[in-house]
């Protein structure tokens, strides 16, 4: 029994779990019935949620002030659940009265002290007797409706699959970057070519992603951000000092980019399993991520490249909001683009994101590739004024 105690998750453990499945269910747009059903994404598992998971998910909910779809999550515990519990009841009920508050709160400057006085105690006595289906009235459907939209974002539209697809891209093998891909050519397609960024294609095997996972030693957790309230979106570790595994990425990244990385032989491993995800960001030094960065002598991050892998059947894609663009996290792929305009100044259209991980475990290695090593390979070049 002690062991079993000790494997069980925590208090935290849990309400991380509720946050990422509520970001999967926000971000996706998905319906808690087809949830409850083990259908995501038309998908259907061979899993369904109990009356209690639902429950659950519906008290997070409410107490995140998301009233719409605590309501949606109660109903469907009532639904697994038709004879009804007293636990679900008495939670409609309190979910009811504090709406009813808020709803009294917006039109008590329409009413005098005494009559706000006696609706509230014509509601609060109401609310004793009332039965299961008035509690679920279609006042409160319309208000909670009401207050409780979510902004739909381009990040959220591209996670959704909802861009339009460009046509006019191609794919070619890469034999000019250096000396060696003339032998050994990489096979390349084009994601944008304005700002520029490309994909390559297995890139690394799943030998050397297992050898990869072997030079981890501690996994520490990854955050959002460095504002407050931190969440924890996915494990990272680094790895510093050259190992075989990473002097032939380094050596591969080099060969893909035409880049030195002598001087900084870091790479950074990530693993984000479901719901992990990474909100709209820059890899370009911003003045917050300017102090944080023990390697900011070596001037800013011009370029990124991320291979992907882990098996990743849904969600987990890296998203470009302002670009429209998605990229599916294929295992053995790369993906590389430049964070800086050719004058070295910031270009804000490398602004990405991740989507939050449904179904599978999304490994990454991910190499910043900084300006000073660069400087004679990659040198500034003036931004051409229009006239």
């Amino acid at each position: 029994m002690q062991d079993i105690v000790s494997a069980a998750p925590e208090s935290f453990d849990m309400n991380e779990k509720l946050k990422a499945m509520h970001r999967i269910e926000t971000t996706y747009d998905l319906q808690p019935k087809d949830i409850a059903k083990g259908v995501l994404q038309s998908t259907e598992f061979n899993y369904k949620l109990t009356w209690r998971d639902c429950l659950a998910l519906a008290h997070h909910k409410f107490k995140i002030g998301e009233f719409q779809r605590s309501l949606l999550w109660f109903q469907e515990a009532l639904n697994i659940n038709p004879n009804g519990s007293l636990e679900i009841i008495n939670k409609l009920q309190e979910m009811q009265l504090k709406n009813f508050a808020t709803d009294v709160a917006k039109r008590s400057i329409y009413l005098s002290n005494q009559a706000l006085t006696n609706e509230t105690n014509s509601q609060l006595q109401d609310a004793k007797t009332k039965e299961l289906e008035q509690l679920i009235s279609s006042n409160l459907k319309r208000w909670i409706k009401d207050s409780s939209t979510t902004p739909l974002t381009d990040h959220n539209i591209g996670c959704r699959g909802l861009f339009p697809r460009k046509t006019n891209l191609v794919c070619r093998y890469n034999s000019s970057t250096n000396a060696f891909l003339k032998l050994a050519p990489l096979k390349m397609e084009e994601i944008s070519r304005d700002p520029y960024i490309v994909m390559f294609h297995e890139v690394i095997s799943d030998k050397e992603i297992e050898e990869m996972k072997g030079d981890i030693r501690e996994m520490e957790n990854g955050w959002t951000g460095l504002e407050d309230p931190k969440e924890i979106v996915s494990s990272v570790y680094w790895i510093r000092e050259e190992t075989s595994f990473s002097k032939r990425i380094n050596q591969r990244i080099s060969d893909m980019t035409g880049f030195k990385l002598e001087e900084f032989v870091a790479i950074q491993l990530a693993n984000f399993g479901v719901g992990g995800y990474f909100k709209p960001h820059f890899d370009y030094y911003t003045e917050r991520l300017r102090g944080v960065d023990a390697n900011n002598t070596l001037g800013d991050r011009i370029a990124s490249i991320i291979f992907y892998a882990g098996e990743v059947s849904q969600g987990g894609q890296t998203v470009f909001p302002d670009l429209k663009v998605v990229v599916e996290p294929k295992r053995g792929n790369a993906l590389f683009w430049f964070n800086k305009l050719d004058d070295s100044s910031p270009d804000p259209r490398s602004l990405h994101s991740v989507c939050p991980v449904i179904v599978g475990s999304r490994w990454t290695i991910t190499k910043w590739l900084h300006y000073a090593p660069q400087l004679f390979v990659k040198p500034c070049s003036p931004r051409v004024r229009k006239e």
